[in-house]
């Protein structure tokens, strides 16, 4: 095998993650369109509406947080799995509450993500693990594809939201019912991607003993300046969630949740090129003398 090829069982590793992004992605898009839907239809008021989108991206700061602190103590895999279950878990609550403190921790602990677009604990486990299933000249362009994934994942996610429209115009079903096919259908995927974090090989996991590595001054210094200005970014989009803007539209001028999903589809698709246009950049401009 020569030096530049990893592992089969790396590669295999990194298709496990490619489609788990891609499944986790195809949730997160639907769940963005319909949650502030859903919520109204069950009778909270904007404000409640509000809270609950909030208790969910909440809970995955926190999900993070842990990750980061404890992930390699609890384990890689065993995290993952333990992150989809909740997942299982959240969204299946959610579908039969009608109470908003009941729903508010539906969303908590279930990790419901109102952006519309995957953050939190399990994305930031698999970019960190990425990196190693590729050799070095190959890494931009495998977390690339893994950007491109999720992308497609969070587009054709958008579409599955106008899933209880057709629902209800072929079975006759009520809206909340329809609505809570969605919450379903979340729940299903990340039950497959519970299954298929099980694949996992050891290789994933932190090597006993091993000596951490130390940041340098100035790296820590580029660290501190890239998250401040992320968590400032992150605060402007939290004033402007997909699951907000959804609702805003559906209340406001009565849209079908079919055509806010196909808004929410070209705009995650025309964002997905912009990866590999990345990667292309980085090839050149990366490697050019200084």
């Amino acid at each position: 095998m020569s030096a530049a090829a990893p592992p089969p069982l790396v590669t295999r590793d990194r298709t496990i993650l490619y489609a788990s992004a891609f499944l986790r992605a195809l949730a997160t898009g639907l769940i963005g369109v319909v949650l502030g839907i859903h919520l109204a239809k069950v009778g909270l008021a904007p404000a409640q509406i509000g809270v609950v989108v909030a208790a969910g991206l909440a809970g995955g700061a926190v999900a993070t947080l842990l990750a980061t602190f404890r992930g390699d103590r609890v384990g890689r895999r065993r995290l993952l799995i333990g992150l989809a279950m909740l997942g299982v878990a959240g969204a299946l609550a959610a579908a039969f509450a009608s109470d908003p403190w009941l729903l508010g921790a539906a969303a908590f602990f279930g990790m419901l993500n109102g952006m519309g677009r995957d953050r939190g604990a399990a994305l930031a486990i698999e970019q960190a693990l990425l990196p190693a299933t590729a050799p070095d000249r190959d890494r931009t362009r495998v977390v690339a594809w893994y950007n491109v994934l999720q992308d497609a994942g969070h587009a054709l996610g958008s579409l599955l939201a106008g899933l209880p429209v057709a629902i209800r115009s072929s079975t006759g079903l009520g809206e909340l019912a329809s609505m809570r096919a969605c919450l379903f259908l979340y729940a299903a995927l990340a039950l497959v991607t519970l299954i298929i974090y099980a694949a996992l090989s050891p290789r994933i996991e932190a090597v006993a003993g091993k000596a951490r590595v130390v940041i340098s001054p100035e790296s820590r210094r580029i660290i501190v300046r890239i998250s401040a200005l992320f968590s400032i970014d992150s605060l402007g989009g939290g004033f402007l969630t997909t699951a907000l803007i959804s609702f805003y539209f559906f209340q406001r001028f009565h849209v079908s949740e079919a055509v806010i999903g196909l808004l929410f589809f070209f705009a995650r698709l025309a964002n997905a090129g912009s990866h590999l246009v990345a990667a292309w950049l980085s090839r050149r401009i990366g490697s050019a003398p200084r």
